[in-house]
């Protein structure tokens, strides 16, 4: 992809105007918390770091992700409100102020979901429908978020651990490729195409006996609207947390149906 230029001047990491700093990628918490000013209103909810800033134009409280790589760095800055009352403008803001600093979007799936990747940096910014476990009660959120995809994993690479072990067995199942693998708070998501009924069949049943969530959702790049059945991705949304019994309770199902 050809780089884009706003996202190019972001590869060093994340500017915090307010504050005249930039915070790296791929740094540990001990050394973020060092660069935050003392006089910046630094919040945690639940170990996550929240700070007010501008970014990319946009004002918010963000959230600074440490959890969801696999040696807890920095690997995304990311926005999300569930305000169903005040999420579709929020959306258009944020398009009209993403739009006018890095240009045209490369992928838009729907009305509702763009994404600017220049293979080094990805910017997302949506509106999903997805399930909160165990109520299985329906969510709608806007998310926005710039990833470090530089920092995601590699295949090959063992130091991810059960996640690359999962995502080989994700691969490894008939009629199933993985269209892509994104962080999101407390969870890994990867997002399956699944061409064999059998196969979806039986993950689905795996999935709901060990309670891990499962979003069904059209591929960002097709263009049909969701007529298209080549065009549906299920979204597996694994945990990270350290000690999750449902790591290896899916390793393990996920050998069983090989």
């Amino acid at each position: 992809m050809a780089d884009i230029k706003a996202l190019v001047e972001l590869r060093e990491g994340i500017p915090i105007p307010e504050y005249d700093v930039v915070i790296p990628w791929l740094i540990d918490k001990g050394h973020f918390l060092k660069l935050i000013p003392k006089e910046a209103k630094l919040r945690f909810y639940k170990g996550w770091p929240l700070l007010s800033f501008t970014l990319l134009g946009i004002h918010a409280t963000f959230r600074f992700d440490f959890v969801t790589h696999y040696k807890q760095k920095l690997i995304s800055v990311n926005f999300s409100n569930n305000d169903q009352s005040s999420m579709r403008l929020l959306f258009k803001t944020a398009s009209n102020a993403l739009i006018e600093r890095l240009g045209p979007p490369n992928i838009v799936g729907s009305a509702w979901i763009m994404r600017w990747d220049d293979d080094f940096l990805r910017v997302d910014n949506r509106i999903s429908v997805g399930r909160k476990m165990p109520e299985n009660r329906r969510v709608i959120s806007h998310d926005l978020s710039i990833l470090a995809a530089f920092g995601l994993p590699r295949g090959g690479e063992e130091a991810v651990g059960i996640h690359a072990r999962i995502r080989d067995l994700f691969n490894a199942l008939p009629g199933v490729k993985i269209d892509w693998v994104q962080p999101a708070p407390g969870i890994v998501r990867f997002g399956l195409a699944v061409s064999d009924s059998r196969t979806l069949s039986r993950l689905i049943h795996m999935a709901t006996l060990i309670n891990v969530p499962v979003a069904v959702e059209v591929a960002w790049a097709c263009r049909c609207g969701g007529t298209d059945p080549d065009c549906v991705r299920y979204d597996f949304r694994v945990p990270t947390k350290e000690g999750d019994e449902r790591l290896e309770l899916l390793e393990e199902r996920l050998r069983r149906l090989l």
